[in-house]
């Protein structure tokens, strides 16, 4: 999917305008990473991109897509079968279980996401997109309160989610690490207002998320995307650590 994004908020005295004409292309068979600052224009590009927040120009949408924001938003008095119901009514009971299975929670259908992790609450949420039968899903920023073993869960979940069942993700994010990690391609957003973004394809030779931290290609795409970034004009910060 291809699309040009202008968007421009009012404040007082002023316009501030956040894309001017961006140009960019989605492939919803990937995991693709839009790498920015926090608070610099990600959420409303993820949200441009779903439908949930309108562009100046009326850009086109990712068809089929499913936005899950920070922390995510499961209903607390549904526990995870009905959330799967919820999402698709008419879904068969076996497919219920399969995702279950699918995200990791096989045995859970009657468990309530009420005061449990952020882990188990993406997981749900993550079940709803697939029963949605979603093509691409809109990540904002959603690792960013998890620890650090169930962010790492959730890494490899999310790869293998993707590769097995062909759903794209598009992932906003300020980590640095987490990015290159977790990509196929990323996106760095270069200085507003937005016109153009620089373009890294990643490549490992397998799935597992170990392997991956320990290659020889996270290392050096990783240096080249912090190399890219000193090169910017800007004095926000990134995160590095996974």
């Amino acid at each position: 999917m291809r699309t040009t994004i202008s968007k421009s908020y009012n404040e007082v005295g002023y316009t501030k305008k956040i894309f001017d004409e961006f140009k960019i292309e989605v492939d919803e068979t990937k995991i693709i990473s839009i790498v920015a600052p926090i608070k610099s224009g990600k959420t409303t590009l993820l949200r441009i991109l779903s439908g949930l927040e309108t562009s100046d120009n009326n850009n086109q949408k990712i068809p089929y897509s499913f936005y899950i924001g920070s922390e995510p938003q499961s209903f607390p008095w549904m526990n995870l079968k009905q959330t799967i119901q919820f999402a698709n009514p008419k879904i068969e009971i076996s497919q219920i279980k399969l995702i279950a299975e699918q995200v990791g929670l096989e045995g859970y259908e009657e468990h309530f996401p009420n005061n449990k992790s952020l882990g188990f609450r993406f997981r749900i949420v993550l079940a709803a997109a697939i029963a949605k039968q979603s093509s691409t899903i809109l990540l904002d920023e959603p690792f960013s309160m998890m620890d650090e073993r169930t962010k790492n869960e959730i890494y490899q979940l999310i790869i293998d989610i993707s590769k097995k069942l062909n759903i794209g993700f598009v992932l906003g994010t300020s980590n640095l690490g987490e990015a290159v990690l977790l990509s196929d391609e990323i996106i760095l957003l270069k200085n507003l207002p937005y016109k153009n973004a620089e373009r890294f394809s990643l490549e490992y030779k397998n799935d597992s998320l170990e392997e991956r931290i320990n290659s020889e290609s996270y290392t050096k795409n990783l240096s080249l995307l912090i190399e890219s970034i000193n090169k910017m004009k800007t004095q926000k910060q990134y995160s590095i650590s996974l």
